[in-house]
């Protein structure tokens, strides 16, 4: 029988945003914006290792924050806190690499509280199942994704190529940057997830109040509209794609 692979699906967090302070933990319907980032992460976690003999596969969930951030106090009760420096990201990502020994890694941004934990599933599934080094729907050239529903998948390889030869420090900040250039080794295959509508024009990550303020529009109008084909057809009939 095929070995169970581990996945550590990482958000990365801070509370000390430049441009939007503390904006982690400003509230839309009642819980803190992380924490629909969490409770994205963990539906997927919790639906994949459900059926562990059908995917093959066990999947955690880490927050990845900077030194003393006031998550830590927040959240260490609630989820797997990994502590790392506060720009230099990518080494908060190998840090947890090294605490946890995952096959894979997926990097998901705390800055989008709309993300789907069907689309977090997609990576995992197909970076397993074509054994890829990395596996995103963020690379420009055919992005389709909404702003906001970020994933990136990568193995734990890719994950250790990035930490030996990213020097520059944006590239760190940002992570995966190298990964979607000429200089990946050349046995690393990358994949990529696209939807069938180009919706890459749409923003649904906070990085202003402005933005929050349109997030929660679109929230509590997704919100509205389920509630109405619940009320027509009965919450068992009603299934989100």
């Amino acid at each position: 029988m095929a070995a169970i692979n581990n996945v550590v699906i990482g958000i990365q967090a801070r509370s000390t945003s430049k441009r939007f302070p503390r904006k982690v933990f400003e509230i839309l319907d009642g819980r803190p914006l992380i924490q629909h980032v969490i409770d994205a992460c963990k539906s997927c976690q919790t639906y994949i290792n459900t059926y562990p003999d059908g995917y093959r596969t066990f999947v955690s969930t880490a927050l990845l924050v900077p030194y003393d951030d006031e998550l830590t106090k927040a959240y260490s009760h609630k989820i797997q806190i990994i502590e790392g420096p506060d720009d230099d990201v990518l080494t908060r990502y190998k840090m947890a690499s090294d605490q946890l020994t995952p096959d894979y890694v997926v990097r998901i941004t705390a800055d989008c509280p709309l993300m789907k934990a069907d689309l977090i599933r997609k990576h995992i599934m197909m970076a397993i199942k074509f054994k890829y080094a990395y596996c995103s729907n963020v690379d420009p050239v055919g992005r389709t994704a909404i702003d906001g529903h970020d994933v990136e998948g990568m193995s734990r390889r890719a994950l250790d190529w990035l930490n030996e030869t990213a020097t520059d420090l944006s590239d760190r900040e940002h992570v995966t940057t190298l990964l979607r250039t000429s200089a990946i080794p050349g046995d690393f295959m990358s994949g990529f997830v696209m939807g069938n509508l180009n919706q890459s024009h749409i923003k649904l990550s906070v990085d202003t109040p402005e933005d929050l303020e349109h997030v929660k529009c679109e929230y509590f109008r997704r919100r509205d509209s389920y509630s109405a084909a619940v009320g027509k057809f009965g919450k068992r009939h009603v299934h989100n794609y």
